[in-house]
């Protein structure tokens, strides 16, 4: 995912990214739901910021006194909006999330731009790709990570099974 402080300070450079790369990402819808997320952090923190104030103003009143007892109620209220606000800023920062999902990686500018794989430039490769012996088997059908490799095993799978969580592969 590309840094959100990115796409806000060079949209252009990601529209062009987003051409090139012919990806259909609305940059619009983007950076309008990143705007309107930060404007719900603020007003998320305005409230928290209000109901911390009148907690320490209702602290400082003697219990049963009716500036008490409308703090209570001022209280009440400002934690409703501070819950509602908290709910819908959970929710655009899920929106956003996802929206900044469908923004492609912004090529390098040493990177041909090629739209269909006749256009792509090959730059290196290793061996002649055409002369793959007959008696060739793909990957998954070599024998020896199941434990059978001429009566020996490649991997040592009990001791990989003994190291839980680390996933090590250990080779013999």
């Amino acid at each position: 995912m590309i840094d959100p402080k990115l796409i806000r300070e060079n949209p252009d450079l990601v529209r062009n990214a987003i051409e090139l790369k012919g990806s259909d990402c609305d940059l619009d819808a983007v950076l309008a739901a990143d705007s309107e997320w930060r404007t719900a952090i603020v007003l998320a923190e305005t409230l928290r910021a209000t109901q911390k104030a009148a907690n320490n103003a209702m602290a400082a009143l003697p219990k049963g006194s009716p500036e008490f007892i409308a703090k209570v109620q001022e209280m009440r209220t400002v934690s409703a909006q501070v819950k509602e606000a908290d709910a819908k800023l959970k929710d655009l920062e899920t929106r956003v999330h996802t929206l900044m999902l469908t923004v492609p990686n912004i090529p390098h500018d040493s990177v041909p731009i090629g739209r269909t794989p006749d256009e792509n430039v090959v730059f290196s490769t290793h061996g002649d790709p055409g002369s793959a012996s007959a008696h060739a088997k793909p990957h998954w059908e070599i024998p020896g990570f199941e434990g059978h490799w001429c009566g020996l095993s490649v991997l040592r799978w009990r001791r990989c099974a003994s190291c839980a969580f680390a996933a090590p592969v250990f080779p013999r």
